[in-house]
């Protein structure tokens, strides 16, 4: 495939989500990163296409369209349109939204794939017997198991499947893909994500499972040349990326390789490891990075429908408005790490840092001017700010500290209000307003990636015709513009009571038998390590007296080593020995959290020794 060079194109995807329910939180978080970064790049002057859609064959959906008794095609298609009805609400700027189902634009692209692999001779026909997870709708090895479940799907028993598929020559490609990452050709942030992936090639890579059979996968894409058997996820799905922008027509090659790929850290291994394999036997450029976000929580507990902690997305778009939504994303949940969605710390983030400190500078800023002739008067801009320091972190993929260096210069702005009090009429007034004018300019810019519709209002009300691109930054406000005060952009919420309340969140009671069962023991910690494959997780030798065990702990962003080392602590030690990451965990360190602080639970006693029982 041949690639024309362009200096300044920019493709980035999302995942494309699965259809077998309604769209939730965390692809309203992949949506919105990725959106941030094609905005971003539209700013820089880039020629942008950004690319999301729909995952629509597969057993499940199959499945689950006949217990309601429509047609497959039909269901997936209802959800289908859900998911781009919340692309709209979340005001994505997306240049298409691909869906698997479509034979006209998708298929020929997928064929010719599948023919690609198969004249290379990496494609090839076997019986296999292997572990397989409904939910994840593949085979799972032992070492993706713990305690002989999904760890994604626990509460679906792993099945024992026996058939013959057609199978990719992954193993063929493991050097060429180990030093692909580790020369950062395909880059993969953060990097614990490019530490655990190498991590699990180096543990040596089998071929993979790339066909079921039609009776056992009815919905989905032929086998060329095969009626009997269906092509696997691998090669319907993965290959989006590139059907999404015409392929296989020339005109895919304006756009390919893809900049940058935005998936969550559950499918890490697939884009990491066998879409590259697939495009470097099709004899097609790999993509240039790999960004991979964390999951959300709900109110500091793993989102469930028997808890009823979903978030939904278009319920929290009617009820706090687009920005809000996006911003509390972009800004709460750590880009590259896990975050928790909480009504609570919305509310606060609108009131405190949309509301106060935006929506008050810009109402302040324009009123004052207002008041004093209503057009920009002549001045030299006193408030510089280095965009290269947001350019920074948005290079990196830290959305949410791009979004910290914006508000820092807003607060600035806020703090030279303060300062030179223009209502006080100053001999530099015209200065101080202006001053005003253009930093209301460099916000608007700053924040459109982020937050667009806010972005737009703000530079209508300064009497721009469109928010400046970064280019356009260079040159100043032009002196005379007349500024178009409207409403104020963002209201304070009242906390419902709801949020307000107080009280123990207590999770269903157990009998004191039950309690009698847990074995609470004091251990003393006698050496402490990084986990080698999990970023927020300590491996610590801990000694209980009579043995010492391997404890894993997810508590590194809290303590340092040194802070752990020969402290004693309270651990439950009758828990089944737990794998993560290839470690074993054989016993859990109890801790108590507040907030965002987290302490371990400790003897008061010094004299109370390791093995001690906790009645």
């Amino acid at each position: 495939m041949k690639v024309i060079k362009l200096k300044k194109k920019f493709y980035i995807t999302t995942a494309i989500a699965y259809v077998n329910s309604s769209p939730h939180i965390g692809f309203a978080l992949e949506v919105i990163q990725a959106d941030v970064l094609a905005r971003w790049h539209r700013q820089a002057g880039y020629d942008v296409f950004y690319l999301t859609g729909t995952d629509e064959h597969g057993v499940k959906n199959y499945t689950t369209a006949k217990k309601q008794g429509i047609p497959t095609k039909k269901f997936v298609g209802i959800h289908a349109a859900e998911f781009q009805k919340l692309t709209k609400s979340l005001n994505i700027s997306n240049n298409y939204f691909i869906r698997t189902s479509d034979q006209k634009v998708h298929w020929p692209g997928v064929i010719k794939m599948w023919k690609l692999l198969e004249k290379k001779g990496d494609i090839y026909k076997k019986s296999y017997k292997g572990n397989y997870c409904s939910g994840c709708e593949r085979f799972v090895t032992e070492k993706d198991l713990v305690n002989k479940l999904c760890q994604y799907h626990p509460n679906r028993k792993i099945e024992i499947v026996e058939e013959e598929n057609y199978f990719f020559r992954l193993s063929k490609y493991q050097n060429k893909i180990q030093k692909l990452i580790e020369s950062d050709k395909y880059k993969i942030y953060p990097k614990s994500r490019k530490n655990e992936v190498l991590s699990f090639i180096r543990e040596g890579l089998q071929d993979i499972s790339f066909s079921r059979t039609k009776k056992n996968l009815p919905w989905g894409v032929p086998v060329p040349g095969d009626s009997n058997q269906t092509m696997y996820v691998w090669c319907d799905a993965l290959t989006n990326y590139l059907t999404g922008i015409g392929f296989p027509k020339k005109s895919a090659e304006k756009w390919w390789p893809a900049d940058v790929h935005v998936v969550g850290k559950d499918i890490i291994r697939f884009h990491a490891i066998y879409w590259p394999a697939m495009l470097i036997s099709a004899g097609i450029p790999v993509p240039k990075e790999l960004f991979v976000h964390g999951f959300i929580t709900s109110e500091g507990q793993k989102m469930s429908k028997s808890i009823g902690n979903v978030v939904d997305p278009f319920e929290e778009v009617k009820k706090y408005g687009i920005d809000a939504v996006r911003y509390f994303l972009l800004r709460e949940i750590p880009s590259t790490a896990d975050g928790d969605y909480s009504q609570k710390a919305i509310v606060s983030r609108i009131n405190n840092e949309l509301a106060n400190e935006l929506g008050n500078l810009v109402s302040r800023s324009l009123t004052l001017i207002e008041r004093n002739g209503g057009k920009v008067p002549s001045g030299k801009f006193q408030l510089n700010f280095n965009v290269n320091k947001v350019q920074n972190w948005v290079s990196k993929g830290e959305l949410h500290k791009a979004l910290e260096e914006i508000w820092s210069f807003i607060s600035k702005t806020n703090e030279y209000i303060a300062k030179k009090q223009p209502w006080t009429k100053p001999k530099d007034l015209d200065n101080i307003l202006f001053n005003l004018a253009e930093a209301l300019r460099w916000i608007s810019a700053l924040t459109y990636s982020f937050i667009p519709e806010t972005s737009e209002k703000i530079a209508k009300q300064l009497g721009l015709k469109k928010v400046p691109t970064f280019a356009e930054l260079k040159k100043p406000i032009t002196v005379g513009t007349k500024i178009k005060k409207s409403g104020i952009l963002f209201t304070k919420i009242e906390e419902t009571k709801e949020i307000k309340k107080k009280g123990l969140d207590t999770k269903p009671m157990i009998n004191f038998k039950d309690f009698e069962k847990l074995d609470l023991r004091v251990g003393k910690i006698i050496k402490v390590e990084n986990h080698p494959n999990a970023d927020k997780l300590y491996k610590m030798q801990v000694d209980f007296g009579a043995e010492k065990r391997q404890v894993l702990a997810g508590i590194r962003q809290w303590y340092k080593p040194a802070d752990l080392t020969g402290k004693s602590a309270v651990f439950i030690v009758n828990l089944e020995p737990r794998k993560i990451r290839g470690e074993e965990s054989q016993a859990m360190i109890l801790a108590a959290e507040s907030g965002k602080d987290v302490a371990f639970i400790a003897p008061t006693n010094k004299n109370i020794k390791p093995g001690s029982k906790i009645h």
